[in-house]
């Protein structure tokens, strides 16, 4: 996925890029399916507990403005 003019591969709609706290990367959201894109090598960082409590408080943010 391109960071810079992305899309969502499902939805075609523009991704929204969050900077992982603490880990040199970022990921990128569809606020339309809220499908999470990782690049190659940033599917490791759901090994970190805090990732995935980031990610999760992130999704539920999503949601309740749905």
């Amino acid at each position: 996925l391109d960071r810079i003019g992305g899309s969502c591969p499902t939805c075609r709609v523009g991704l929204d890029a969050y900077e992982v706290p603490g880990q040199p990367a970022s990921l990128e959201l569809c606020s339309s399916c809220l499908g999470v894109w990782f690049d190659a090598d940033e599917v490791q960082l759901l090994a970190h507990g805090n990732v995935v409590d980031w990610l999760r408080k992130l999704l539920e943010n999503y949601m309740r403005v749905r």
